[in-house]
């Protein structure tokens, strides 16, 4: 059992999953996804791309409807005055202003991680790719997503109190299309790092 200080940023918006693992470097789909991205973007974008350990603030791949190949690069967190909110809840963003002008798109991971109240981490991963529910917008020149939270289901509830909306493959045409969520797709495994 390890025990590490959850040592928040007060920029960011601490509602749950302040970090998530991209490739593992043994999920075929994200393998797939990564060799895309760059055989199709120039190569100091490629470059600088995080491809492992995602961090508020780091260069990202996203899943859209439309994007090049299927998929957008774009910066974890949107700006807002000083701060930058990496999740929005999923129960109140069609109704607040800030979100609107978003797109949906998809969040693929290897695992995301949470700690609870005694600062212990633990990674959420399933058997293959996670695909969480994300917003896209544009600020500036540039694209940047947040992940979709829920209030936490089952097991989960016992270590934090939201996690990131789920998504199976099925569920894509919905979100991306249709903007429709469906009820909670928490078919994961728990690991306490």
């Amino acid at each position: 059992m390890y025990s590490i200080p959850l040592g928040l940023n007060l920029q960011y918006n601490a509602g749950m999953c302040g970090r998530y693992r991209f490739w593992d470097k043994q999920n075929p789909d994200i393998a797939k996804l990564i060799e895309a991205a760059k055989d199709s973007l120039p190569e100091m974008t490629f470059k600088e791309l995080s491809l492992t350990e995602m961090f508020p603030g780091s260069l990202v791949l996203v899943r859209t409807w439309t994007g090049k190949d299927g998929f957008t690069v774009c910066r974890w967190g949107f700006p807002m005055k000083g701060k930058t909110l990496i999740n929005a809840r999923s129960e109140t963003w069609e109704a607040t202003a800030f979100y609107h002008g978003s797109w949906p798109c998809i969040v693929p991971a290897s695992a995301y991680y949470e700690w609870n109240v005694q600062h212990e981490k633990y990674s959420f991963a399933g058997a293959g790719t996670i695909f969480m529910a994300g917003l896209l917008k544009k600020f500036g020149e540039e694209w940047h997503m947040v992940i979709l939270t829920e209030a936490a289901q089952g097991k989960n509830a016992d270590i934090h109190h939201r996690q990131p909306v789920l998504l199976r493959q099925e569920d894509f045409p919905d979100w991306l299309q249709h903007r429709r969520l469906l009820p909670d797709r928490s078919e994961m495994y728990i690991v306490k790092e």
